[in-house]
């Protein structure tokens, strides 16, 4: 049998770090503030992202 395993987890680059958005343009902190003056868009990053993205 072959050792080498079926899944590598090697990167052939260093993954960039995400930097965080000003507090009053995260999606999270728009909903809480104004759920009314936010778009779908916003609304859906912020159940997709979360409260940091």
């Amino acid at each position: 049998m072959m050792d080498t395993p079926l899944f590598q987890t090697q990167f052939p680059y260093d993954l960039p770090k995400l930097k965080l958005l000003p507090l009053r343009e995260q999606p999270a902190y728009r909903v809480a503030q104004n759920a009314d003056a936010c778009n779908l868009a916003e609304l859906l990053a912020a159940i997709v992202g979360g409260r940091t993205r």
